[in-house]
């Protein structure tokens, strides 16, 4: 079964002010017992508003019930539980209730005179008034259907909740329920319409929820109603971008009404929360054209730290924006609303390439090509089909017409990319590596895994990774024919000094390739200058002269907590202790299981090799000793007497062919065994 609360505890969430209930099936009374029992019940605002109505039409009405309900005021809190003591539309029955409580005696008779004295056969426009009064819930039967509606919510207190009946939609309802609605929204809360289609053998439904948009486009505003319609067909739902309402089946369970009553407040969230942030990223926008003193400010900031006035002004923007938004109070109820969200369905999800999409967005921002941003933390590069991250100090990085880069050179390290077979979030973390979700070279390219190698640290010279700045593919690439470099209107101006200084940094470079091949080729030799990719690695086509072109590609970024944690890792693993020893006796003790019980181990002294790599995973191929009271001991467990070694050694070396020796049993009889080595475990064996 699906989710259900509460209907108090759901309609508060959604803060509901006002419930509209259109449905025939109201039973009206017309006993003055019944009529006296709902007007002294119901809220305050709505009796006020009845009393009016009533009043238009029939003054000596509205007297007779006004009268008696104030002075029944007087005598109200002498019921302690309205629902246990006092049955559904009968008030006399609280007049015996109230006469065994001797405070109220005296009040109790002026509220029985101002009973006896409502005469409704004396009224005018008797069955106009009664009318009025079964629209306010007075005096009515309640449906099988809507019993734990009011029970849980609309008369769950001494005073009822706000809600009106309607049992048609004719033209003098359509104008009570206008009324109602302009009356009804000074509170800021949420009004209910549930509808049931069939009313008066009419359907209905459609008809009054194009009136409520009616009166939205008159209003040009989204009112705060929500709603659900009842229908014993197959209906199309009446889903707008102003309105959301759901057919449901009457008789369906408390979970369903729930669900689409959610659902429509859903609708009705995104619809606010949308004008909200409409209008406070346009009160951000009109505070950033106020202040271009602020915009130029910023402007030289970013020229300072070598980014894109289009970074820092959208930056500034969105700063804006979230101030601005963090004072907005309607947000709280939007908030609140948000609570019901575990009461919607689990629907067949809608596959939508875009939302898949946006599972590499958070993660990955594939912009930074296009608007041609300068190298940073983060960057994702493909260097000779192989994939690079560059970590570094931001500030270190930086390059601008007033600093230059502090880094020397820039620190990358390797990643390789895995199928996606998990779904234990987007990012994981063992010792050496980092795993990210939802990775693309392409953003049309089928997610992969990536698998950061943080443990791993190349190089590569910054001049190399800072060509891909320069074109909107990311490309490492260059043409020193090209002196001058436009720019395209989103780079910072000194793109173009940057441009010149790597034009003649290649100028040179092609020089002495050129001209001293073999000098340059040991100077960037690996065995002197280690690199990922060496400066004269690059691509030189003798149909273009003059261009240089390396086999690297800027792919996309990590996003900065992606990145920060990242290098987080990086830095506590460059940051380790080296606590790897010589072992200066060459000799290491260790416990090895004995073969012919795994849960006996036996002390073997192993004499490690040079190859430290050996030492830690191959110890079958190092030499192994074992001290023969250590041999005593084992032989003696695994044959459950007391024996004696009978060696004149002190240790005995153990092959994998085996080694043979001789002990005695207490006995006084000589057994012949042999110790062997089979694989990273001992065996103790009697030989023939």
């Amino acid at each position: 079964m699906e989710k259900q609360i509460a209907y108090e505890k759901m309609f508060n969430v959604l803060n509901v002010k006002n419930i509209v209930i259109f449905e025939d099936d109201f039973i009206e009374n017309t006993g003055k017992n019944e009529i006296c029992y709902g007007l002294t019940r119901m809220s305050i605002t709505n009796r006020n508003r009845m009393l009016s109505e009533i009043g238009e039409i029939n003054s000596m009405g509205k007297d007779q019930l006004e009268a008696f309900v104030n002075e029944f005021g007087n005598v109200f809190d002498a019921i302690e539980n309205w629902e246990d003591e006092i049955p559904y539309n009968d008030i006399e029955t609280s007049f015996e209730i109230i006469q065994a409580k001797r405070e109220y005696f005296d009040a109790l008779e002026e509220v029985k005179k101002k009973y006896s004295a409502i005469d409704m056969d004396s009224w005018s426009h008797k069955e106009d008034s009664l009318s009025i009064l079964s629209s306010y819930g007075v005096g009515v039967d309640i449906p099988n259907l809507y019993e734990e509606l009011f029970g849980e919510f609309l008369h769950n207190k001494a005073h009822w909740k706000n809600y009106r009946i309607f049992r048609d939609f004719t033209a003098a309802t359509q104008a009570d329920f206008k009324k109602y609605i302009e009356d009804s929204f000074g509170s800021q809360g949420m009004m209910v319409c549930i509808i049931d289609d069939q009313m008066r053998n009419k359907k209905c439904a459609t008809e009054i929820v194009s009136y409520i948009e009616k009166i939205q486009l008159e209003q040009n505003t989204r009112l705060n109603i929500i709603g659900v319609i009842y229908s014993s067909f197959d209906n199309n739902d009446c889903i707008t971008d102003k309105v959301y309402f759901e057919y449901i089946k009457k008789g369906e369970p408390k979970n369903v009404f729930q669900a689409a009553l959610t659902k429509s407040s859903y609708s009705h969230m995104l619809s606010k929360l949308k004008a909200v942030y409409q209008n406070v990223l346009g009160d951000a926008f009109d505070e950033a054209v106020r202040n271009k003193n602020i915009a130029y400010y910023l402007s030289s900031m970013a020229d300072y730290e070598g980014i894109t006035n289009y970074q820092v002004i959208t930056n500034w923007i969105k700063l804006l924006f979230e101030y601005k938004l963090s004072d907005v109070r309607e947000l709280a109820t939007v908030a609140g609303m948000t609570r019901l969200i575990g009461l919607l369905e689990d629907e067949k999800l809608e596959f939508s390439k875009e939302m898949l999409n946006l599972n590499t967005f958070e993660t990955f921002d594939f912009s930074v090509n296009k608007y041609r941003e300068p190298i940073a933390s983060g960057d994702i590069f493909l260097i000779n089909k192989k994939i690079y991250i560059l970590l570094g100090q931001d500030c270190d990085m930086m390059n601008s017409s007033t600093r230059k880069r502090k880094n020397g050179i820039s620190e990358l390290v390797n990643a390789t990319t895995a199928n996606q077979s998990s779904l234990d979030g987007s990012v994981k973390l063992n010792g050496q590596f980092l795993f990210i979700s939802n990775f693309r070279k392409n953003e049309e390219d089928t997610v992969k895994t990536l698998k950061v190698r943080y443990s791993s640290r190349e190089f590569i010279e910054n001049q190399i990774l800072q060509l891909c700045q320069f074109n909107d593919e990311g490309k490492c690439i260059l043409d020193v024919n090209k002196k001058q470099y436009n720019t395209s209107g989103v780079e910072p101006e000194y793109y173009e000094t940057l441009y010149e200084e790597l034009v003649s940094y290649y100028e040179a470079l092609l020089t002495l390739n050129k001209k001293e091949n073999v000098a340059l080729e040991r100077i960037l030799n690996n065995s002197q200058s280690s690199r990922v990719l060496r400066l004269n690695d690059y691509v030189h086509n003798q149909e273009q002269n003059g261009v240089v072109e390396y086999k690297i590609r800027r792919i996309c970024r990590l996003r900065h907590p992606y990145m920060l944690y990242l290098y987080k890792m990086y830095l506590e693993h460059q940051g380790r202790h080296p606590f790897d020893c010589m072992n200066m006796s060459r000799v290491q003790e260790m416990q090895v299981k004995l073969k012919q019980n795994d849960s006996t181990f036996v002390s073997v002294d192993m004499v490690l090799t040079p190859d430290r790599d050996m030492n830690r995973s191959h110890i079958e191929n190092m030499d192994w000793y074992i001290d023969i009271s250590n041999l005593e001991n084992a032989v003696s467990n695994l044959l459950g007497l007391s024996v004696k070694m009978q060696e004149n050694t002190q240790y005995i070396e153990i092959k994998e062919e085996g080694t043979k020796f001789e002990c005695m049993l207490d006995s006084g009889e000589k057994k012949k065994m042999c110790v062997l080595k089979i694989g990273d475990m001992v065996s103790i064996e009697q030989c023939e």
